[in-house]
């Protein structure tokens, strides 16, 4: 089934509601019952929240366990704050699983376009992969600009050749030349591996 459907039996689904106080006490409990309970009150709106993100790979059924897990983490380590309801809790971790996710593919988008390499929408994740890769392999002064540049660090405050420049002890100058000098060698390694062509045969 398609990640971008809502099935009619999906919203069709009509369940019970437990108490708070009762699923709480399921989840320090392991209640595979309330737990299941869970999914059913909750999967449809969270799938239809991770679908609203557009032009992103991210699959709802993924995102549902991965926030359903840290969310029961949480409970059953007691930093739950039970002033709001658990399904609000776990919409908001789910929520910030997606908002990371687009965020870090939309950054990493960037890497792309600034390549100025085809872009055929149907190899795109798998040519991102490909280009990072061949990062990998430049020397360690490239590889931190290009990070630098693209803001593929975590918590990076500015892509400015300015910040970079600061960073790496730099004229701002210096910086958008040596920036210019690694994107070069990389769009070259890329052009030059065998494996490129064959993403788009």
């Amino acid at each position: 089934m398609p990640l971008n459907t809502v099935t009619k039996e999906e919203v069709s689904v009509q369940t019970t509601k437990i108490s708070e106080d009762v699923l709480i006490k399921g989840i320090l409990n392991n209640d595979s019952k309330v737990l299941r309970q869970i999914y059913s009150e909750n999967f449809v709106k969270i799938k239809v929240m991770v679908l609203n993100f557009k032009n992103v790979r991210i699959d709802p059924q993924d995102v549902f366990q991965e926030g359903l897990t840290r969310a029961v983490v949480n409970v059953r380590q007691n930093k739950f704050n039970a002033q709001s309801k658990f399904s609000t809790y776990l919409y908001s971790i789910c929520h910030n699983i997606c908002l990371k996710e687009y965020q870090k593919q939309y950054k990493e988008s960037i890497v792309i376009k600034e390549l100025d390499i085809e872009d055929d929408s149907t190899q795109y994740f798998e040519l991102l992969q490909f280009v990072l890769k061949i990062r990998d392999r430049l020397d360690e002064t490239c590889k931190q600009i290009i990070d630098l540049r693209f803001n593929l660090n975590e918590n990076q405050s500015s892509t400015r050749f300015e910040y970079i420049s600061e960073k790496l002890g730099i004229m701002a100058d210096n910086a958008r030349q040596r920036f210019r000098r690694c994107l070069n060698k990389l769009i070259e390694q890329v052009n030059d591996h065998p494996g490129y062509k064959s993403l788009f045969e």
